[in-house]
């Protein structure tokens, strides 16, 4: 059997760029794949390459590729793999963005009737609006396999009347371990955070903050770091504030990380990371780092639906739209090592029925 892929996402984020990656590793344990690069930046391309030496990478364009797919499902009695890129899905669709996915959707449905077999997976949903919700559920109709990655999605959609195969994690739990050396005397906590979904979520990261510099001696570090590059500016503003705010406590800038090697150990290097970004929680995880999921009532659905999965629903911070926190206490906690790896076999043996 042959795969396809041709990933489109926010290449900006380690977090896609993880799950992307992760999403070719997977492939290859049970398929032969083709990589289209023709949409995605050279560092991108290089970190598949690193650690997926066998795949096959094409750098024509995205119809060439299209071109290439189809000519070998009808040249071919193997069964034929397309994936699309996993990642959200929120929100409302523009003209434009309608205008997309309608010919995204004539590409699937065409695909599919040649005998293609379509799979989305390691997807989540929140607030979709009408002609999104339109889109998907027919979508849906015309994919071989369909998993989102939290229960909370999965009831969205049923909801909605969109077809789902079921729940498979996120696809971060594909993550290899990595050997670090043993540090017995970690004392910093970082924070990362985005700030961009509504207007008082800046103020609620300042409360959230403050309410941990009131628990924590003086002692402890605080970090402020990015994993999204568009996180740099507030991450800088916050640093800058709190070194102002906390002449008695040690206050960093932690540089963003463009790999994801990087990213993991600028994460190992503290003993708490405190975040509203999904894969800055899974990535410290992943390193036996404790974590605190930050979430707001209307946003962030993807990090409560995981996190509540995973059992860990008691540790989540929550916060209002007006910035107000709900938690008078913040909780540190990690996840087991041997739980994890438990999750990556669940991972490894649900990906692999995709094939079957």
């Amino acid at each position: 059997m042959k795969s396809f892929f041709s990933p489109k996402t926010q290449f900006e984020n380690v977090g896609d760029t993880l799950i992307n990656r992760e999403l070719v590793r997977l492939i290859l344990e049970s398929s032969h794949i083709t990589v289209d690069s023709s949409r995605s930046p050279h560092f991108f391309i290089q970190e598949i390459k690193k650690s997926n030496a066998s795949v096959a990478i094409k750098s024509t364009n995205y119809v060439f590729f299209l071109l290439l797919l189809i000519f070998k499902r009808v040249s071919s009695r193997s069964a034929i793999y397309y994936f699309l890129s996993p990642g959200g899905y929120f929100g409302e669709l523009s003209t434009i963005g309608m205008l997309s996915q309608l010919i995204n959707n004539a590409i699937i449905i065409f695909l599919n009737l040649l005998g293609v077999k379509v799979v989305l997976v390691g997807v989540s949903y929140e607030r979709l609006g009408p002609k999104y919700s339109k889109i998907m559920r027919i979508r849906s109709k015309f994919l071989h396999k369909h998993f989102v990655r939290d229960k909370q999605s999965y009831d969205y959609l049923c909801s909605l009347k969109v077809h789902c195969s079921g729940i498979m994690p996120d696809l971060a739990f594909n993550l290899k371990p990595l050997s670090y050396p043993v540090v017995h005397s970690k004392n910093s906590i970082l924070f990362s955070f985005r700030s961009d979904q509504f207007e008082f979520q800046k103020q609620a990261i300042i409360n959230i903050v403050t309410l941990i510099d009131k628990m924590k001696n003086n002692n402890v570090t605080f970090k402020f770091y990015w994993q999204v590059q568009r996180d740099e500016h507030v991450m800088t503003e916050l640093n800058k504030y709190f070194t102002n705010k906390l002449p008695a406590r040690n206050v960093q800038l932690i540089n963003g990380s463009r790999t994801i090697r990087e990213c993991r150990d600028s994460l190992f290097d503290s003993s708490w990371v405190v975040s509203n970004r999904l894969h800055v929680l899974l990535l410290a995880s992943s390193v036996g780092v404790k974590v605190t999921p930050c979430i707001s009532e209307k946003f962030n659905k993807k990090i409560e639906g995981i996190f509540t999965d995973l059992g860990y629903s008691g540790n989540l911070l929550k916060y209002s739209v007006k910035g107000k926190i709900s938690n008078s206490f913040v909780e540190e906690q990690a996840i087991d090592p041997v739980f994890f790896s438990k999750i990556t076999l669940d991972l490894k043996s649900q990906f692999a029925k995709i094939f079957t």
